[in-house]
């Protein structure tokens, strides 16, 4: 009995250690400027860009419960909107969060609805389409630039949707100044969306 306890546990712990290892970003470094992730469309869970020429990435946070670096998806029902939240940081020479994108009118209900946007370029317009560079709270302005969704392809069997594409925009923020976004790209194995 004690055995097939002891048993049951390590399968259990080679579980955990396998799906904590699988979602790990696997980093491919640009061939044109290094510090960025190549561009790839293979769910490799890594984002960069350059904000005021400063380098930006995704965050990794491995736990017990499994890495976490997917970026949050969000779909409004009332409103018909979607946002997207890609969560990192530029460390020198101030501190900047996540990255987010809100749009609206596509219709999707579904994180397998989501591959409908495959190849599309969304005008970020900042009235219906917007994006955001927080660095702090007191930058509300909304970036005006583009969002493309390079590649998007959902697999029925695992659940998960490979999330991949290009962005780049301004926010003009009383507040914070001008801040810059560009060369921004991003390749996720995205398995949650949460319908609001």
């Amino acid at each position: 009995m004690i055995k097939k306890y002891l048993f049951g546990i390590k399968l259990l712990l080679i579980g955990i250690c396998f799906s904590a290892s699988s979602c790990e970003p696997i980093y491919i470094p640009d061939p044109i400027d290094p510090r960025l992730p190549k561009y790839t469309d293979d769910g490799n869970n890594v984002a960069g860009a350059f904000i005021n020429d400063n380098l930006w990435r995704s965050e990794y946070f491995p736990s017990w419960f499994g890495p976490n670096n997917e970026p949050e998806i969000r779909y409004f029902s009332n409103r018909d909107s979607i946002s997207i939240t890609f969560i990192g940081a530029v460390d020198e020479p101030n501190y900047y969060g996540d990255i987010s994108f809100g749009f609206r009118g596509f219709g999707v209900t579904s994180l397998a609805e989501l591959v409908e946007l495959n190849e599309t370029k969304i005008e970020l317009d900042g009235i219906t389409s917007t994006a955001n560079a927080y660095r702090s709270s007191d930058c509300v302005a909304p970036g005006i630039g583009q969002l493309y969704f390079r590649s998007m392809t959902f697999n029925a069997e695992t659940g998960h949707l490979t999330l991949s594409g290009t962005f780049g925009f301004n926010q003009e923020d009383p507040a914070c100044g001008n801040i810059s976004v560009t060369y921004g790209r991003f390749d996720f194995a995205v398995y949650d969306f949460y319908p609001m």
